[in-house]
């Protein structure tokens, strides 16, 4: 379907391209930078380790509708399996294709936007690029489950608002297909994938030329049947670490947790509704979407009582920047046709300034996995001077801190991000055995290591 907008200033090629420069070159360059040199640097992590170990041998297609780790077949099964079929065990190559996930994501957002001029779809790119939960996402490998799914979300984004002006029944057929795929793709990625099917419920309710469209309507049957599915079979497996709580309580802690304080959620959510509001008066209805979609893909998030990671709401905070993006390209500056440009590269560099502060600043100077990699070539030298040592122990110097009531959480954190030993089975040894060992565990070990700010020390032999 076609939306109706005015022609974009991003087509004018301005006078004093300077700015432009400095406003897009300077962040895009920084932060590919910290995404090629993290690759260099961080390593296989925590649940990394658990992954390579269940999946490296076989694919396990019996998990193709196992949804105790909500439906994440691509995502986990398939994307571990076959990494380590083409990459091995080199983290880099993973961080590397993760980079490219997020690469396409921005070039989808190009081609979506591409309509409002290029200046202004290479602004919507640099967004999800620069984003601080982009770049939380990125920071470590297991995270491919986020960078998957949102993929997909904007890849049937994509899709689905493409022209479609003069489709033949056979092109409106292959869209449907297309769409169909991506769902799946994206079911099988994250469940976030869920919230998209929104869009066309949207599109058909304010916009009357996509109350024609068979499209629309099997894609609304589709991914409801499968949100159906999937819901249903997760509806038993919502305890634990993965805890739902249905109250104003735990929605005020997650407002607060993503937006930082109280007066800023307000701010996002009043936002949002303005936004929506206004977009529908000026019949640009994929703006009106954007606004909604930010509370869409904040909703599977909401109810958590213990999973918070600032990734899980990249899209809540993009498709927020969309819809105002959208807006301000929709206005009509006939007598400053650059000056949105100006206003797009002005939140860049806000969203940009946010960047550097935890994210890009943080994860370059604590590399996730770096000093894992250093235990592993500690313990690689230990073995090989004293092989006749089979039992090794662990103990962390660290207190448990456990604030979440769920006992399974109990365990020091140095021994998780070495996924309970498994770090050790497949990087130094699968002939000798690694056990943790806290307060008067029982056990017979051949040596002691102790955890001592992220490197291991022996403690006794």
């Amino acid at each position: 379907m076609r939306e109706n907008f005015p022609p974009s200033a991003g087509n004018v090629i301005t006078s004093r391209p300077l700015p432009i420069i400095l406003g897009l070159g300077l962040p895009t360059i920084v932060t590919l930078y910290f995404y090629i040199s993290y690759a260099n640097t961080a390593w296989f992590w925590q649940d990394d380790f658990s992954f390579i170990a269940q999946y490296s041998n076989s694919i396990h297609w019996n998990e193709l509708f196992n949804f105790t780790n909500f439906g994440r077949f691509l995502s986990r099964n398939c994307y571990w399996h076959w990494g380590i079929k083409y990459f091995s065990y080199n983290a880099q190559f993973f961080y590397v294709f993760n980079f490219f996930i997020i690469l396409c994501s921005c070039f989808l957002l190009y081609k979506t936007f591409e309509k409002h001029g290029r200046l202004n779809a290479l602004i919507s790119g640099i967004f999800y690029f620069i984003e601080p939960a982009t770049i939380d996402s990125y920071a470590w490998i297991s995270n491919s489950q986020e960078i998957l799914g949102q993929f997909f979300v904007i890849l049937f984004v994509y899709i689905f608002t493409k022209d479609s002006a003069g489709e033949s029944s056979f092109e409106e057929f292959s869209r449907a297909l297309q769409l169909g795929l991506v769902i799946i793709l994206g079911f099988e990625s994250n469940i976030l994938m869920s919230m998209v099917i929104s869009l066309p419920v949207w599109m058909i309710l304010t916009n009357k030329e996509y109350r024609r469209s068979k499209t629309a309507y099997f894609t609304i049957a589709f991914g409801t049947l499968l949100f159906a599915v999937f819901f249903l079979k997760l509806s038993g497996y919502q305890t634990g670490a993965y805890l739902t709580s249905y109250t104003i309580k735990t929605i005020t802690k997650n407002l607060d947790f993503y937006f930082h304080n109280g007066f800023l959620a307000t701010i996002w959510i009043v936002s949002v509704v303005l936004g929506t509001v206004y977009a529908l008066a000026r019949k640009n209805y994929l703006a009106s979407w954007f606004f909604l979609g930010s509370i869409a893909f904040f909703i599977p998030f909401a109810f958590f009582v213990y999973q918070r990671y600032l990734e899980y709401c990249d899209l809540t905070y993009l498709f927020f920047l969309l819809g105002i993006w959208l807006l301000l390209i929709d206005s009509k500056l006939k007598f400053r046709p650059n000056l949105v440009s100006y206003v797009g590269l002005a939140i860049i560099m806000l969203i940009f300034s946010k960047s550097l502060q935890p994210p890009i600043r943080y994860f370059s100077e604590n590399p996730l996995g770096a000093e894992q990699k250093q235990q592993i070539q500690f313990l690689k030298v230990f073995s090989s001077q004293h092989p006749n040592i089979k039992n090794y122990c662990f103990r962390s110097n660290k207190k448990v801190e456990n604030k979440t009531g769920f006992k399974g959480w109990d365990i020091p954190r140095d021994w998780w991000f070495v996924g309970f030993g498994q770090a050790y089975t497949l990087f130094v040894s699968n002939k000798k055995t690694y056990k943790l060992i806290q307060d008067a565990t029982p056990t017979r070990c051949g040596v002691v290591f102790v955890f001592k700010e992220g490197r291991l020390e022996v403690a006794n032999q």
